[in-house]
């Protein structure tokens, strides 16, 4: 069972999980389409295809039946807007109806100190630990 987050409203819904499966246990009951297995069979890192399969997890719970990238790799889907972002374990999918969305997984690392000033709030960054 996956260490996960779900967080819903009526205008977006947030998905996350944390990896600790085995790629043979991320695929079981997944069916791909033609476009998935194809885009699969172009990853040959193993964490990067792992994060494929929760992706495609975390898309079906959603009731999203393909997601496409745009030239600039931003993911899109018919049913839904889409935004997905993944960094160490995490994987991180939003979904709205009605709206663009947008999110930003980032693992916590010594660069973020040196970058936190470009994109967090006062109270954020003082809820970073500075040790």
């Amino acid at each position: 069972m996956p260490e996960s987050i779900q967080i819903r409203n009526n205008d977006f819904n947030i998905r996350t999980w944390y990896l600790n499966e085995t790629e043979e246990e991320l695929k079981n009951g997944i069916l791909l389409n033609s476009s998935d297995e194809m885009k699969l069979s172009f990853i040959s890192n193993l964490k990067r295809r792992k994060v494929f399969w929760i992706t495609r997890r975390l898309a079906q719970a959603e009731n999203i039946l393909q997601i496409d990238y745009t030239k600039k790799g931003k993911p899109f889907s018919k049913e839904r807007k889409i935004s997905i972002s993944h960094s160490g374990n995490w994987i991180g999918m939003m979904t709205s109806i009605s709206f663009e969305t947008g999110i930003d997984i980032e693992y916590p690392h010594e660069r973020i100190h040196k970058i936190k000033n470009r994109f967090l709030t006062l109270e954020e960054k003082n809820t970073i630990c500075t040790d």
